[in-house]
């Protein structure tokens, strides 16, 4: 399996390690003080809409410009950026419209390097590898995550409000310039200009359109993806409530009860997937994450033993049920137009987020935070049958 593993590949990884350890660090800092600044779940949905609309607004644009621009620049331009705008979080403090503004700002940016990092891989890694090579991606995004959720509620809690913010920003940066030294990523010979950059933009998402329409397979695995990464992110909004009201845990905690054993049956889960075991196919995946998902719900307060068990489930769980779709998608989408269609996926991801982050913040100050979980429980079976009847996995 580690035969990916050339220069390229190396750099690229290591990359998006440094890249979701940052976002993730500052992602949950913020989802855990929003909530403790206001004391309010609904506040929490409205911090995570301002990564809806940045989203919305930037992410087919993000997608067209992939597939113009060298992509490498794009991941270095928006890592260093990103970094030096984290930074403005910390005067921000106690400032929760400003904490939203930069959120907005931060997220913008973001959405240029996700379909730059999704559609350099395949350029860099044979077809037969791919598998492998997202496996490994996928791993150090969960690594990542699991490390940023860890450290998040740890520097918060030892060093202070600013101390995950500087390690953030010193991460994604170094990422960035790490990432000089990829190979040119341009699919285009002539880089347009930015006026004629815009003057294309309609005609290709037109284009972008059509290639959906007729291409439906393409179509359902652009859906079951941002389907169930919309309800993870949905999940998350009231989790700091879920944690602190239903099982009696400090939501800081949840770094090392309920992100690590999730991290680690991620990785597990991944492992397994390298080696070619596919016992666990991808409609059963999201099945078991739908009813997993409800047992949380409907346990009431657990020990933390039966929190870790659980979130080790989810994350095997969750390893079936994305890593084979995205490296489905990389394989049945045309490379000329793959980062159109992953800023597509992005699009609807944020469209299905904001309907699940707005209606479980506001459900769960009405009703509590058990609701929104029976929710999220219960979409995941109802996307399980749906995987089952329409989606073929290549």
């Amino acid at each position: 399996m580690f035969l990916v593993l050339n220069k390229n590949f190396w750099l690229l990884w290591i990359n998006r390690i440094f890249n979701r350890l940052a976002y993730q660090l500052v992602f949950f800092t913020l989802l855990v003080w929003v909530y403790q600044l206001t004391g309010s779940n609904s506040a929490v949905s409205l911090f995570m809409v301002m990564y809806i609309i940045a989203s919305v607004s930037f992410s087919l644009i993000a997608g067209v410009a992939v597939d113009f621009y060298d992509r490498r620049l794009l991941i270095v331009g928006s890592n260093i950026i990103w970094g030096l705008l984290v930074l403005l979080f910390i005067p921000a403090q106690n400032n929760f419209a400003f904490i939203l503004a930069i959120t907005l700002l931060t997220q913008a940016l973001d959405e240029f390097f996700n379909p730059s990092q999704g559609s350099s891989l395949p350029a860099l890694v044979e077809d037969k590898k791919l598998l492998s090579a997202n496996s490994l991606v996928q791993i150090a995004i969960f690594a990542a995550s699991a490390t940023g959720y860890f450290l998040s509620g740890i520097l918060m809690k030892y060093l202070g409000y600013p101390a995950p913010f500087v390690l953030g920003a010193a991460l994604v940066i170094s990422g960035g310039l790490l990432a000089t030294g990829l190979p040119s990523l341009r699919h285009q010979e002539k880089t347009p200009s930015l006026r004629e950059f815009f003057q294309k933009v309609k005609s290709h998402l037109l284009e972008q359109l059509d290639f959906l329409i007729h291409e439906r397979n393409v179509t359902s695995t652009v859906v079951l993806l941002s389907v169930v990464s919309a309800m993870a992110t949905g999940a998350s909004a009231v989790l700091p409530g879920f944690a602190q009201e239903v099982w009696r845990i400090d939501a800081r905690d949840l770094s090392f009860v309920a992100i690590l054993p999730l991290a680690l049956g991620v990785v597990g889960a991944t492992l397994l997937l390298m080696r070619g075991w596919g016992g666990i196919k991808v409609w059963q995946a999201v099945l078991g994450l739908g009813a997993t998902t409800l047992v949380a719900a409907a346990g009431g307060q657990l020990d933390w033993w039966e929190i870790s068990f659980l979130s080790f489930v989810l994350g095997i769980f969750v390893s079936f049920a994305t890593i084979p779709v995205l490296t489905s998608l990389q394989r049945i989408t045309p490379s000329h137009i793959l980062g159109r269609t992953i800023g597509s996926g992005t699009l609807l991801y944020s469209f299905f987020t904001g309907i699940f982050v707005l209606t479980f913040g506001v459900v769960a100050d009405l009703w509590g935070e058990v609701v929104p979980m029976i929710l999220v429980g219960l979409v995941a079976l109802l996307a399980g049958f749906w995987v089952k009847a329409k989606v073929a996995i290549k």
